[in-house]
């Protein structure tokens, strides 16, 4: 029996907000906290941890998506800070 996950999860960000990758010999998992709740994803099938082709391609995507959110949050950051007469960082 395939693994399956089902759900939606809004998470905002405070100051303490971070997002880590976790590795070991055998294993990773990229864990993201904020205001106290964690989320971790990890390789997950029918074996257990298995890395499979499709998790490697899950993982591309969730790198193209966090790329793509990194240039818009900069792009609305400069934007902001230039109609509020500030540099931005």
């Amino acid at each position: 029996m395939a693994w399956t996950s089902h759900g939606s999860l809004m998470l905002g960000h405070s100051r303490d907000a971070r997002a880590e990758c976790l590795t070991g010999a055998s294993s990773v998992q990229l864990r993201i906290e904020t205001d106290g709740l964690g989320v971790s994803l990890y390789p997950s099938g029918d074996s257990g941890r298995e890395v499979t082709d499709e998790t490697v391609t899950f993982a591309r995507q969730l790198a193209e998506a966090a790329s793509a959110y990194l240039a818009e949050v900069e792009r609305l950051h400069t934007e902001q800070a230039k109609q509020s007469g500030r540099a931005a960082a």
